[in-house]
């Protein structure tokens, strides 16, 4: 499985009363290049975990998403022979995990922290940091656990940290 982010680009939401919210476009793109399904589901809780945060220079945490991609049980959870226990009794239809040499594209838009201002009676949006980190990781989780006991088995495939600035112009935020 390679991991890779693509062109971050900046751009900004218009909300009628308040203005622009800048935001970070982060696109991520995995490839797996195993020649199965992958994670397989054996063990049967395992999963690959992609993490994405964001925080300001100060270390602040600004935007946090986890993605899971689980094997889908093979009865589809309905079948008088369990073979998997409760993960197979949850009915999970979907499958959505990576399939031979597929390519998965993720899009994650990371607001830049903001703060409205009422200035008489106009509202004006202030910038509170006009940089921030990005980090994107990639686990395999073989037992299904990020904490815990059984976490010590827990593989970090890739993590890639970018960091994000723009700069204000004339009202206009650009990258």
């Amino acid at each position: 499985m390679t991991l890779m982010s693509m062109p971050i680009a900046i751009i900004g939401e218009k909300n009628k009363e308040e203005g622009v919210i800048p935001l970070a476009v982060i696109k991520v793109k995995m490839t797996s290049k195993a020649g199965h399904a992958f994670p397989d589901g054996c063990p049967t809780p395992n999963r690959l975990v992609l993490n994405v945060s964001a925080k300001t220079p100060s270390g602040k945490v600004i935007y946090k998403k986890t993605k899971l991609y689980l094997p889908f049980p093979a009865r589809f959870g309905n079948h008088a022979l369990e073979g998997r226990g409760g993960y197979e009794k949850c009915g999970m239809i979907a499958e959505t995990c990576p399939q031979p040499f597929q390519t998965i594209k993720e899009t994650f838009m990371i607001p830049f922290p903001y703060r409205d201002i009422k200035k008489g009676k106009k509202v004006v949006r202030e910038l509170l940091s006009n940089e921030m980190d990005v980090n994107i990781e990639l686990w395999y989780v073989p037992f299904g656990e990020m904490k815990g006991f059984l976490s010590r088995y827990n593989v970090l495939w890739d993590k890639i940290t970018k960091k994000v600035t723009i700069k204000r112009i004339k009202n206009a935020f650009i990258p």
